[in-house]
């Protein structure tokens, strides 16, 4: 998928354990992907979910972002 354009996977959410995610991340990295992130919240139908810190507060660090930005295709 990588070769088709895939430049990340998903690797910290608020439903993984810290060791899940730090897996995930290692994962990403040897298959040469990017490691991302999200807080779940698509909305006020999930009250439980909080814009930017999910259900769980996973703090995502900006360094997250800034790969990704620096990967987006010009």
């Amino acid at each position: 998928l990588r070769d088709a354009g895939l430049i990340g996977i998903e690797c910290h959410y608020g439903s993984y354990e810290q060791d899940e995610r730090a897996g995930l991340a290692t994962m990403a990295r040897r298959f040469g992907l990017l490691p991302s992130g999200g807080s779940d919240y698509h909305g006020s139908y999930k009250p439980d979910v909080a814009l930017g810190v999910g259900r769980v507060g996973i703090g995502i660090e900006d360094s997250v972002l800034d790969e990704l930005e620096r990967a987006r295709p010009s």
